[in-house]
């Protein structure tokens, strides 16, 4: 009989800097007048340039500029954290994801301090921006949840861009974890398919929801699947065991202290079933296998040896 070896599985995690990461680039659409914006309650702190002014403010665009003075002639705002992570200078720019703390004021420009990005608390860096692409008030999308900025994604058509933007209002209806979208895109895997990606309302990490045109326009709920049934998850990751050690008789599956499970925002489910099988020359081996189970019931094994 063959000992059972170990298999190591790989999860890479990418991390995606998003905006940290991006280059200074001006906003290509002027929106509106910065008539729209105005000014919070005067509180008495002192600014080397314009007069002070207090009250959060909100970005309006995407890759707005972020300059270190009150014009176009000063240098922009480096973004420390991709600068470190990435080894070379990045450029700090606004999105919709953000939320500013007022600070100083101009006829055309404001300087602020970036104080949450896509719905955290954050302590990032100071600026000016041009008053143009700030407002006193969120948009009524982005009181609903939806931060991600759709009307900017140049790859989108406007008929795709309307489907998107009310996809993704009823997932924020329909999704009781989802507390905000901060991106989505089309789908990869399921053609005709879009998905928008949610900041969980139980702090664990995102996840997406998957929805078609048609399933928006019909009322479809549009939220993430019901995970697959635990009794029904257990069986079939002791099955996909007995596949792997190929039906050895020495197999014997640890009923209770040997077992977990796990449901993930995703709606996937992760089991843990450990098990031991005898070598050949009779000593026990301890393993343990860890099965993802996708709502549809599709499985991935993973056995490794336990320490």
């Amino acid at each position: 009989m063959k000992i059972l070896k170990s298999e190591v599985v790989i999860i890479a995690i990418l991390v995606v800097f998003g905006c940290s990461a991006c280059t200074d680039k001006r906003d290509s659409t002027e929106s509106n007048t910065r008539s729209e914006f105005r000014p919070s309650k005067r509180v008495a702190v002192a600014c080397e340039q314009g007069t002070p002014i207090s009250g959060e403010v909100f970005v309006k665009g995407s890759e707005i500029e972020f300059r270190t003075g009150p014009s176009m002639d000063h240098a922009s705002v480096i973004n420390r954290k991709a600068t470190r992570v990435l080894g070379r200078t990045q450029y700090r720019t606004l999105w919709p994801s953000m939320v500013l703390d007022a600070q100083c004021e101009t006829d055309e420009w404001l300087k602020a301090r970036i104080v949450k990005a896509d719905g955290n608390a954050v302590n990032w860096e100071t600026g000016w921006v041009r008053k143009q692409y700030v407002a006193d008030d969120a948009t009524d999308d982005m009181k609903a949840g939806l931060i991600w900025n759709i009307g900017n994604e140049s790859e989108f058509s406007e008929g795709e861009k309307q489907v998107v933007r009310q996809g993704a209002l009823k997932v924020l209806e329909d999704e009781a974890n989802c507390a905000e979208i901060t991106t989505g895109y089309r789908s990869g895997s399921r053609e005709g398919a879009y998905y928008v990606t949610c900041r969980a309302k139980n702090g664990g990490p995102p996840f997406n929801v998957w929805f078609t045109p048609d399933e928006v326009e019909t009322g479809a709920v549009l939220a993430v699947p019901e995970p697959f049934p635990e009794t029904q998850s257990r069986d079939a990751c002791v099955g996909a065991v007995r596949v792997v050690v190929m039906d050895d008789p020495t197999l014997d599956v640890h009923q209770f202290l040997g077992y977990a499970t796990e449901v993930h925002n995703n709606g996937n489910r992760t089991v843990i079933q450990e098990f031991s099988i005898e070598d050949n020359l009779g000593f026990e081996l301890q393993q343990r296998a860890r099965c993802l189970i996708q709502p549809n019931g599709h499985l991935e094994i993973a056995v490794s040896e336990v320490d």
